[in-house]
């Protein structure tokens, strides 16, 4: 059950986020024939599977003035709605850059664990079937999707870029969602015990070293022994 439920949630990730910066593009959207407006997303993972996050998009006149006034002028209620929706993901480092002459925005944040370790050195990423893949060979990857609202068409190309030691990377196909594979050599983690034991010697020598420089200290201060009593006089 548990599965299923990350499966189910880590699929619908990339779209929740995106609805949650677009919103108000959406909004924005008028009745009739309106052009189709892109949106570039781009995902780079390190090595603990944590990714940095950029958003680039671009509105037409009527978007951007709405979207503006009800969520680019006020960046606290896109992080409000992102951190609400992937609390455990953990959301850092979010910040916002907008371009009024080109109307172009940069939304860019961090999260933890966006690539799940499976073990062994495996991660992850879990792709949306709606993604196609356009070019992938080596740590960079490359999906494309789009979307109809309200009339209007959203292209979204979506790209991922692993850690540069990445091997073995390859993607699956699933019946619900396709997954992005790759491994890193994991250094193993050194067994707590041994970590204590260290600790506890490293004291123990600290501790011996100050006993000795105190020792060596004080016998190298102590006074000198009284001279020896003068020879006995001659008898008279």
């Amino acid at each position: 059950m548990r599965s299923a439920l990350n499966i189910m949630g880590t699929a619908f990730r990339i779209r929740l986020i995106a609805a949650a910066i677009l919103i108000g593009a959406s909004i924005a959207t008028v009745r009739g024939q309106e052009a189709s407006r892109t949106v570039d997303r781009t995902y780079e993972f390190d090595e603990r599977g944590d990714a940095k996050i950029e958003y680039s998009f671009q509105l037409s006149a009527s978007q951007w003035a709405q979207w503006k006034d009800q969520y680019g002028d006020h960046p606290d209620l896109i992080l409000r709605n992102i951190k609400y929706e992937f609390a455990a993901a953990g959301i850092d480092d979010f910040a916002l850059d907008k371009d009024e002459v080109h109307r172009h925005a940069v939304a860019k944040m961090k999260a933890r664990a966006w690539a799940s370790y499976r073990g062994g050195g495996e991660f992850q990423i879990r792709i949306p079937k709606s993604m196609k893949l356009v070019a992938g060979s080596g740590t960079d990857w490359a999906f494309t999707s789009s979307s109809l609202e309200n009339g209007g068409i959203v292209n979204i190309t979506d790209r991922a870029k692993l850690p540069a030691k990445a091997q073995n990377v390859h993607l699956t196909t699933g019946n619900d969602y396709n997954q992005l594979v790759y491994t890193l050599e994991v250094t193993p983690s050194r067994p707590k015990a041994w970590l204590e034991l260290g600790i506890v010697l490293i004291i123990a020598g600290a501790a011996i070293g100050a006993i000795a420089s105190r020792v060596g200290t004080t016998t190298a201060t102590r006074p000198s022994l009284p001279p020896s009593l003068p020879p006995a006089l001659p008898p008279s």
